[in-house]
Order: C-alpha cells, then sequence, then structure tokens
C-alpha cells in the first residue's frame, strides 16, 4: 500500500508526495523484524517495481528531466534500504536461532540434573554452588538450599589428596617422593 501511495503513477503527484518516498523504510523494517530474511526480500523486490514504476512514469519523489537523473537516487536509495533491512533481517534469524539453541541446551541441562545417578555440581569460579542435583544432595547429606549458601570447599566433598592418600596406604609403607 505504501509502494502505491508513494511512488505509483495511479495516484496524483502533489507537492508533499516526495516526502512519502520516506515511508516506504516502515515495510522494510516491518519485515526486517516480524518476518524472515524471504519476506523482507519480498518487500524490497515489490518496493522496487513500484519506484521503477514511478520513475518511469516521471511521477514520484524520483521523477527528473532526464532518465539518468531519476534513476541514480532510486538505484542508492534502493541499495541502502534493502542492505540494511536485510542486514537486519539476517541477525534477527540468527538471533532466534541461538536463542533457541540456548533453550534447547538448557532442557537438556536440566534433564540431565534431574536424571543423573551420580551426583552433579554446577560451581562457579568461586566454589559457590549454581546448581546441584538430588543425587549429590545425598552424598553430601544437605539440602539444595543449604547448598545455595556454601562453596563446595565448606562440605567438605573435596578432601585433600594427600589425606586420603595416607589413608588408604597400609601401616608402614614409605610414600615415594617428598
Amino acid at each position: 500500500m505504501i509502494g502505491v501511495v508513494a511512488f505509483s503513477p495511479l495516484i496524483p503527484d502533489t507537492a508533499g508526495r516526495s516526502a512519502l518516498g520516506f515511508l516506504a523504510v516502515l515495510p522494510l523494517l516491518w519485515g526486517s523484524l516480524r518476518c524472515g530474511t524471504r519476506d523482507t526480500a519480498m518487500v524490497v523486490l515489490v518496493l522496487s517495481g513500484f519506484a521503477i514504476w514511478g520513475a518511469l512514469a516521471g511521477i514520484g519523489p524520483f521523477a527528473a528531466t532526464q532518465p539518468n537523473g531519476s534513476f541514480l537516487p532510486l538505484v542508492a536509495l534502493l541499495i541502502s534500504a534493502s542492505a540494511a533491512s536485510l542486514a537486519l533481517s539476517a541477525d534477527i534469524s540468527a538471533r532466534i536461532a541461538t536463542e533457541a539453541k540456548f533453550h534447547e541446551l538448557a532442557a537438556e541441562l536440566r534433564a540431565m540434573f534431574r536424571q543423573a545417578v551420580v551426583g552433579i555440581a554446577q560451581i562457579d569460579t568461586g566454589g559457590r554452588f549454581l546448581a546441584v542435583s538430588d543425587r549429590y544432595c545425598e552424598v553430601v547429606r544437605r539440602p539444595a538450599t543449604d547448598l545455595a549458601q556454601l562453596r563446595i570447599q565448606d562440605t567438605g566433598a573435596l578432601a585433600p589428596a594427600a589425606d586420603q592418600s595416607r589413608s588408604d596406604r597400609p601401616q608402614g609403607a614409605n610414600p615415594v617422593g617428598p
């Protein structure tokens, strides 16, 4: 509709009509934000057809006395508007795909935590618990709400390796090394 109003020779040319050419950005933005890349390309094609039709008829914002004088600004507008809207559409499509992949991986992680036979804990770099499985809570004998307030070092789940190796060694055995 905007292409017909802004560029078409079907509507009489008025003094304020040339400013309506800027409204062509609206369907391009709508196509980029709400639809996919293919629909945005279709909007570019339809608007280009109306703009070229109006320029050939000598009516609209690209009307000039010489054809080259009208088509150079027309081509500049079409290239700049279509490149920007197609780039925006591609970026939004990639963002939607990334978000869908993120939700899929988050669901897999939740399922893994629920179905784990062994204890699983997710901790940050400071050792604070971010998530724990039910089995991990059973192993450390603490509820998940308590673990959320602690660091892994506070639970005693990480015993020093040297102490474990000494308790497993038979009495009188000498360790190798310092």
